[in-house]
């Protein structure tokens, strides 16, 4: 799993419920969460550039499907990935 843009990893822990997960601060109140990771590569406060590995996907589901979770947040609010991804 890579950064989707540069910032600051904010959370890098695991949640209930949603396992091995870290969570970027960027730019103009911009996050991305990556959520069900098998492990993680990087720590709270920690700098990361885009592109920059910083766990590795999947968790494993009922049917053997590897599997994980990402978000963008702005000011807290979940947004459509496909609005800000090129």
């Amino acid at each position: 799993m890579k950064a989707a843009a540069s910032g600051t990893v904010i959370f890098s822990a695991n949640l209930k419920d949603f396992g091995e997960t870290v969570i970027i601060r960027h730019a103009n109140d911009f996050a991305t969460v990556y959520t069900h990771l098998s492990k993680r590569s990087v720590r709270t406060d920690q700098d990361v550039g885009k592109g920059q590995t910083i766990g590795h996907a999947g968790k494993t589901d009922e049917a053997g499907e590897t599997y994980f979770n990402f978000e963008i947040r702005i000011k807290g609010k979940a947004r459509n990935p496909l609005f800000y991804l090129p």
